[in-house]
């Protein structure tokens, strides 16, 4: 009789933390001042000290930038010509291990009155191990015209959080801005599921 082996439950395991068919569940708060109409209102982004010359924040302003001329925003050459001063924030805010065990089966076939029966059996265990990531995502908009040095006034904040295997926030940034540009101008607190293949790099 032959038998073979079902490695289901493994291999399952392994297709969920690598990140095949996954998706990137976040979870988006959002505060808005901006008046109804944003049409040609301009914005420029200021990197904070630690920003200043990074390739990876270029990177994220150029990527915020292209989702917000879609909504009608135009991207100042200098902050004094902009309406709106953009400061975001991001990376990793820890890890934690996930252990355990999942069981190996052995398919086969017994015999019985009318025919073969199929069976299952347990076998054995396969251990796991793998990290899940906390990753997160500010964006405040300051209003440059009614703000002064002593009085900043926030016309817009938002922060992003979402939990995975990836260890780099870079990874899944894309998906992240998804996630905050699904409904960018609403209020209010919501989770938002984001297919992996179109955005996880």
């Amino acid at each position: 009789m032959k038998r073979k082996c079902d490695f289901l439950a493994l291999w399952l395991l392994i297709f969920l933390a690598t990140g095949c068919g996954q998706r990137i569940s976040s979870h988006v708060v959002r505060f808005s001042g901006l008046p109804a109409g944003v049409s040609s209102k301009t914005f420029y982004f200021t990197p904070s000290e630690q920003q200043k010359g990074s390739l990876e924040f270029e990177r994220y302003a150029a990527s915020i930038s292209s989702r917000l001329v879609k909504t009608g925003f135009v991207r100042a050459d200098k902050s004094e010509n902009a309406d709106y001063l953009i400061a975001i924030e991001y990376g990793i805010d820890g890890a934690r291990e996930i252990t355990g065990q999942t069981l190996l089966y052995d398919r086969g076939d017994s015999n019985f009155a009318g025919g073969k029966k199929p069976r299952r059996e347990i076998v054995g265990h396969a251990p796991y191990d793998y990290s899940m990531h906390d990753r997160f995502f500010k964006i405040k908009l300051l209003d440059n015209r009614k703000s002064t040095p002593d009085k900043p006034v926030n016309a817009y904040e938002a922060k992003i959080t979402s939990t995975g295997t990836s260890p780099s926030f870079a990874a899944v940034s894309e998906c992240i801005f998804d996630s905050l540009f699904k409904n960018f101008f609403k209020e209010g607190t919501e989770t938002i599921s984001i297919n992996a293949s179109r955005c996880l790099k």
